[in-house]
């Protein structure tokens, strides 16, 4: 009776995800709704059933995703696929939607980079590669329309646009951190209520001024820094690329612990929750609150200011 159950929902849960498939693939007016439900099927079935079952029910998805397009499309289901599994897999585990968000939010970043690098190398198709040969029509485009009109400075303005198109596709892979970690944010607050109404016990989010990231970060953020500063690596090499992504990513994570600790400073205030958004707002568009905020992240994970703020 427990088989018959598990492959019944099994087929009804493909049944889904073919139809959800078919959209993305077919029907560009809706591709960005399918793409946010796509995760569901798996999150619903590998949240109720052994891990064994959820692996068939993923090998399956992927042939189906086979018939109905075509070899490229198999990567998407790959990503799509592996994220919600182990999303109902840790949700079945029953731990903390932080840790759900992290683990899902590199699942997808690591097969979106798989997935790149087998582009690349079985069908020589180079999607970072493409998108900078367009910017960069578009900005000998841009310099050709700036002459003709003998706009003044004009080699200043071009060398800003050549500055930041350069920067742009330097960050690439730092952009790819960030999109995947949205996305999968995304996919949560969407597909996690949803779970819920079919009897899914997902796991509510921790308070924000709770979340503490493991201190090894700072070390990892440091040691970037640090062989920034005595490596001085050509600009535009491997390394340099790398150890600016590197150190865009741990910054990122250092103000997450920086608004962290200012969230849980407010707690301990009582403040309002206009409070917390205006202090969000200013740091935004007022840079040095926001390096305020990044020092801030710093000497929380080196110090552990909230045992002492909690001791006053």
């Amino acid at each position: 009776m427990k088989n018959v159950r598990v492959i019944t929902e099994g087929a009804l849960l493909l049944a889904v995800y073919t139809v959800l498939f078919l959209i993305y693939l077919y029907i560009p007016v809706l591709f960005i709704i399918a793409t946010m439900f796509l995760v569901l099927p798996f999150l619903l079935y590998s949240a109720k059933h052994p891990l064994k079952y959820s692996i068939v029910f993923f090998i399956a998805s992927i042939l189906i995703s086979a018939l109905m397009g075509t070899v490229l499309s198999i990567p998407k289901a790959i990503i799509f696929g592996a994220t919600g599994i182990v999303m109902g897999y840790l949700v079945q585990m029953n731990k903390s939607k932080f840790i759900i968000y992290i683990a899902s939010s590199l699942t997808f970043l690591l097969f979106n980079i798989l997935g790149y690098i087998v582009s690349v190398k079985l069908f020589n198709i180079n999607y970072l590669q493409q998108i900078s040969e367009q910017l960069q029509e578009s900005f000998h485009r841009s310099a050709d329309i700036l002459k003709a009109i003998g706009q003044g400075q004009t080699d200043q303005t071009l060398e800003n646009i050549q500055n930041a198109i350069s920067l742009l596709t330097t960050l690439f892979p730092a952009m790819l951190v960030i999109i995947s970690f949205m996305m999968v944010w995304l996919f949560i607050i969407i597909n996690f209520p949803i779970a819920k109404r079919f009897r899914v016990n997902v796991p509510k989010w921790e308070p924000f001024h709770k979340i503490q990231l493991p201190k090894s970060v700072l070390w990892y953020y440091l040691i970037t820094m640090l062989l920034s500063l005595v490596i001085h690596p050509k600009t535009g090499s491997y390394v340099a690329t790398a150890l600016m992504n590197l150190a865009v990513i741990f910054q990122i994570f250092m103000l997450i612990q920086g608004f962290s600790l200012v969230f849980y400073f407010g707690h301990l205030q009582k403040w309002s929750k206009g409070i917390y958004t205006l202090i969000v707002i200013f740091s935004f568009f007022f840079p040095p609150a926001m390096f305020v905020i990044l020092i801030l992240g710093i000497i929380d994970l080196g110090m552990d200011i909230r045992s002492k703020l909690k001791g006053l």
